[in-house]
């Protein structure tokens, strides 16, 4: 059967340092007991299919790839409609039918399978089977325990310096970068705009401290997310000036790393206003240290 797995199980949302601590706990047991890490999750239409109405923190593709950094050899992202509709006794024997699996590792608030058992019910089932598991308690900050639930709001509150503690690097979006108002030309502060999956969580409206990643290069950026009202723009945009830049980028993808809140989206009587502190926010973001680590 060749060289069994261990397996963390869950849909891993943010992957924040609670789910990062099952990760070193997966890597250290696969080390010292000859096993293949991996991890197994769901695809982003978990959350829909559970009639839950958030969305996702990560998209599938983006945590495979943290997965993967985080030093995960291998990542199977299941079918959320085939696996949801499974009982959860019927989940824990189709992945030991499928997969050579010697040990588990999931957090205490783990639930699986139609009927939602938790981390109780796999335990059981692991006795019967001899497989091995560990149940990591929850890390806390501050007395409150790490969840993507708990991340999720401070997003959408504009909190990024806390995301950022959550997940030990930088919140980032990818989006393919479109033809926008071109307003900014006239001003030398070209921007790119980016559509982005809809199914994706962004922080709240306003403007941020970001870094650019396109095609392997890093530069300093400013971010606006929500309307501009200065323009009578009640469509939602996400538009970056990306600093000490001009080349043509349409068509390109363009990954935004967030790194502060600079201030809320404002209503300027004038161009000349609205220019004005675009000119102070990027002051401010050139204040701004970077620090690479958080680049992932």
């Amino acid at each position: 059967m060749g060289k069994g797995y261990i397996f963390g199980l869950g849909f891993f949302d943010s992957v924040h340092i609670g789910h990062q601590n099952i990760i070193d706990t997966i890597l250290k047991i696969a080390k010292d007991n000859d096993l293949i890490p991996g991890i197994i999750t769901f695809d982003d239409d978990f959350y829909s299919l559970l009639n839950n109405p958030e969305k996702n923190i990560y998209l599938s593709y983006e945590r495979e790839k943290l997965f993967h950094h985080y030093g995960i050899n291998k990542v199977i992202t299941l079918k959320s409609s085939k696996i949801l509709s499974l009982d959860a006794k019927s989940f824990f024997e189709k992945l030991l039918n499928d997969y050579n699996v010697k040990h588990i590792v999931v957090g205490e608030d783990f639930r699986f399978g139609k009927d939602q058992k938790d981390a109780s019910f796999l335990e059981k089932k692991c006795s019967e089977r001899g497989i091995k598991l560990n149940i990591l308690p929850l890390l806390s900050i501050n007395g409150r325990k790490i969840a993507s639930t708990t991340l999720r709001t401070y997003l959408k509150n504009g909190d990024i310096k806390t995301v950022t503690n959550l997940l030990n690097r930088y919140f980032s979006i990818n989006g393919l970068v479109v033809t926008g108002r071109q307003e900014g030309r006239n001003n030398k502060l070209n921007t790119a705009n980016i559509t982005i999956n809809d199914k994706k969580t962004i922080p709240q409206s306003g403007v941020y401290v970001t870094v650019s990643e396109l095609e392997g290069h890093i530069y300093k950026s400013v971010t606006h997310i929500g309307k501009i009202p200065t323009y009578n723009i009640d469509s939602f945009v996400i538009e970056t000036h990306i600093f000490n830049f001009n080349l043509d980028i349409y068509n390109k993808n363009l990954k935004l790393y967030f790194v502060d809140r600079i201030r809320d989206v404002k209503a300027f009587e004038n161009k000349s206003g609205l220019y004005n502190q675009i000119y102070k926010d990027i002051h401010f973001a050139n204040e701004i240290k970077i620090n690479e680590k958080y680049i992932i």
